[in-house]
C-alpha cells in the first residue's frame, strides 16, 4: 500500500519532482533537502510518529528508489527540518490543489459554494521545555502560579462537495493573539488560492473587521458565529427576532426554527450592513440506558455579509454548521492519526515544517484512497484499514529471515 501510494503521488502530482525543489540554508549538503522531505513523508504515511522509529527502518522496494542516497539519521532529519523553507513546502500543497482542481475533484457544495474554514489549535504545552517560538501564559497550580509554554497554530481548510482539504497553517507568534495569525494566514491563502472558495467561515473569535475587510477585498463573503451578548449587533437582532416570523425545517429527528434578518448596521466597525441568522434546533434522542425519549435544544446565531438573494436561509445554516468540519476532519484527524501535535524537534521552524509535511501526507493519502481504490473495497474498509496496510508494508520490508 505504501509503494502504491508513492507511485500514485509521483504519477498524479509529480511529488518526487516537487520535493526536489525544496531547499534549506545549508551551503553544501551531503544529503539533499528533497531526500529529507521524502523521508519525513514516508514517516507520516506510515504514521510512525517518531524520528527514531524512522531511523530504524531501512527503505526497500519502491520506497528505496524514492529515497535515493544515504539514509539520514534521526538527528540529521531534525536538524534539516529547522532549516527548511516553509514557502517551498506550501508550494507542494498548492501544486496538489491545482491538479485536483483541473481534475474536477474539488466540486462545490450542493448550494454551489466552497468554504474556507479558519480555526486555531494548541499543538503542545510544557512547564519545562521552551524555544524562541513558544507562547507563554501563567497557570495557577496547587504549588502556586507557574509559567507554561505552548505552541498554537491557525489552520485553513477547504470544504468542497467531496470532503475537505487542508490548505495551509500559520503559527501564532509570541506577543500576538490568534486573530493576528489568522490575518496573515487568510491574506496568504487569498493570494495563493484566489478562486478556490467563495466563503470564509469561523467561530465567534473571527467576527473581526480586519478579517472581514480582507476577505471583502478579494470578493469573498464571510460568516462567523455571533456570541457576544454585549455587542450592539446581538442586542438589535434579539429585539427583532420576536417580531419576525421564523421558518421551520425538519430533518429526521432534528427540527430547526430559523430567523433570518438582513440590513443590520449597528456593527459600526465593519462599515456595512450584515445579515443575522438564528437557528433554534431541537433534537429528539432515545437514551441507551433508560430507553426514554428526550429532547435537547441548542441555539446558533451567525452573522454574515452573504445576501439572501445569493444564499437562502437553509444554506446559511448549513454553512454555519460546516464549521465543525475543521474540528472533525481537521484537528481531530491531524492530531490523532497524523501526529501534528507531536514535536519531533522543539524549534519553531522545524515544528512548522513537520506540520506542513503532515498536511501533504494527509492530502495524498486521502486522495489516493478516494480516487485509486475501487468503490467496493472502499465501502468494505475504513481509512484506518488502509493506513494500517501502509504501515504494515513499511515494517514488512524490514523483516529479515532468521
Amino acid at each position: 500500500m505504501l509503494s502504491r501510494t508513492l507511485k500514485y503521488a509521483d504519477k498524479r502530482f509529480k511529488l518526487d519532482q516537487e520535493t526536489e525543489k525544496i531547499v534549506d540554508s545549508r551551503p553544501k549538503p551531503r544529503i539533499s533537502c528533497g531526500t529529507i522531505v521524502r523521508e519525513i513523508l514516508v514517516m507520516n504515511l506510515g504514521r510512525l510518529g517518531s524520528l527514531n522509529a524512522l531511523e530504524q527502518l531501512q527503505p526497500r522496494g519502491y520506497c528505496k528508489h524514492w529515497i535515493d542516497g544515504k539514509h539520514p539519521s534521526a538527528d540529521r532529519v531534525g536538524d534539516v527540518a529547522e532549516l527548511m523553507d516553509p514557502a517551498g513546502l506550501r508550494s507542494i500543497i498548492e501544486a496538489i490543489y491545482h491538479v485536483q482542481q483541473r481534475g474536477n475533484n474539488l466540486p462545490p457544495l450542493p448550494d454551489g459554494y466552497k468554504l474556507l474554514l479558519l480555526d486555531g489549535h494548541e499543538q503542545s504545552s510544557s512547564y519545562l521545555r521552551h524555544c524562541s517560538g513558544c507562547l507563554e501564559r501563567t497557570v495557577t497550580t496547587a504549588g502556586g502560579p507557574r509559567t507554561q509554554y505552548y505552541h498554537r497554530i491557525v489552520l485553513a481548510m477547504l470544504v468542497h462537495g467531496k470532503g475537505s482539504m487542508p490548505l495551509d497553517v500559520e503559527p501564532q507568534l509570541p506577543g500576538e493573539d490568534e486573530r493576528a495569525a489568522a490575518v496573515r494566514l487568510l491574506g496568504r491563502v487569498l493570494q495563493q488560492y484566489p478562486r478556490a472558495f467563495q466563503i470564509v467561515a469561523g467561530d465567534a473569535l473571527y467576527l473581526d473587521p480586519k478579517l472581514w475587510h480582507l476577505a471583502d477585498n478579494f470578493g469573498k463573503y464571510f460568516i462567523a458565529v455571533l456570541k457576544n451578548e454585549r455587542m450592539d449587533l446581538m442586542g438589535d437582532s434579539r429585539s427583532l427576532f420576536d417580531l419576525t416570523q421564523p421558518v421551520t425545517f425538519t430533518e429526521g429527528s432534528l427540527q430547526r426554527t430559523v430567523w433570518d434578518i438582513e440590513g443590520f448596521t449597528t456593527w459600526s466597525q465593519v462599515g456595512y450592513a450584515v445579515r443575522v441568522v438564528r437557528s433554534l434546533e431541537t433534537k429528539t434522542v432515545r437514551r441507551q440506558r433508560t430507553h426514554q425519549i428526550e429532547s435537547t435544544t441548542s441555539e446558533w446565531i451567525w452573522a454574515t455579509n452573504l445576501p439572501l438573494a445569493k444564499a437562502g436561509t437553509r444554506a446559511i445554516v448549513g454553512f454555519g454548521h460546516h464549521r465543525w468540519d475543521i474540528e472533525n476532519d481537521g484537528f481531530n484527524d491531524l492530531s490523532r492519526q497524523w501526529k501534528t501535535d507531536h514535536l519531533y524537534r522543539h524549534h519553531p521552524q522545524a515544528i512548522l515544517a513537520f506540520t506542513l509535511l503532515a498536511l501533504v501526507a494527509c492530502i495524498i493519502f486521502r486522495t489516493m484512497v478516494r480516487n485509486n481504490i475501487k468503490p467496493g473495497l472502499r465501502a468494505d474498509h475504513t481509512e484506518l484499514f488502509w493506513a494500517d496496510m501502509t504501515k504494515a508494508e513499511l515494517y514488512a520490508t524490514n523483516i529479515r529471515a532468521p
